[in-house]
């Protein structure tokens, strides 16, 4: 009772871990890297979706799709600060807003040189719910059925109990009797 008690507390938990999110291919959408904002937007919850599917992995990669970490900090520098969002003047506005778009091209380039091409996000659609429902079904099926035949397998053989028909046949054991006959 208490392996089985660990097994259903045990078994989900590891299907749904560590398993489920393999169950199938996912869709990966592409977005390109488009700037500062771009960086710090991806950061708070790349993982919020409109389209209500599920994110299983998210984040800056290189060409060939492998995943890179990407070190902000080296993008940044002391003057950005100093962007001024506006003026009095319509003049001074547009310097702003030149010096701005700059700055976000800087950026850019400095990712590019840490080796990020693109920004990844790795998602199941709602539609595979209950695709992931079967397959989770009959893995939980298969795991029953190997645990019931390895528990009949190494279950103790009972001996069979003895009738009267059996001590006529020549059986000299003593004989159990289930009721007084």
């Amino acid at each position: 009772m208490v392996a089985t008690l660990v097994m259903f507390l045990i078994a989900p938990v590891v299907l749904t871990a560590l398993l489920r999110p393999h169950y199938a291919e996912p869709d990966t959408k592409v977005q390109s890297i488009s700037g500062y904002a771009r960086a710090s937007e991806y950061a708070p919850s790349p993982y919020y979706t409109v389209d209500a599917s599920w994110v299983v992995g998210a984040g800056f990669t290189d060409r060939d799709g492998n995943m890179i970490t990407a070190d902000n900090s080296l993008c940044e520098s002391t003057d950005y600060a100093n962007v001024r969002a506006g003026g009095t003047t319509h003049k001074d506005r547009a310097r702003a807003q030149i010096e701005y778009a700059e700055r976000i091209l800087e950026f850019d380039y400095c990712l590019r040189q840490q080796g990020i091409d693109h920004y990844e996000i790795l998602s199941h659609p709602q539609s595979r719910y209950w695709q992931f429902q079967a397959i989770e079904t009959a893995l939980m099926l298969l795991c029953a059925g190997l645990t019931s035949l390895l528990a009949n397998t190494r279950r103790p053989q009972i001996p069979a109990l003895r009738t009267k028909a059996s001590v006529a046949e020549g059986d000299t054991a003593p004989s159990i009797r289930n009721s007084p006959a």
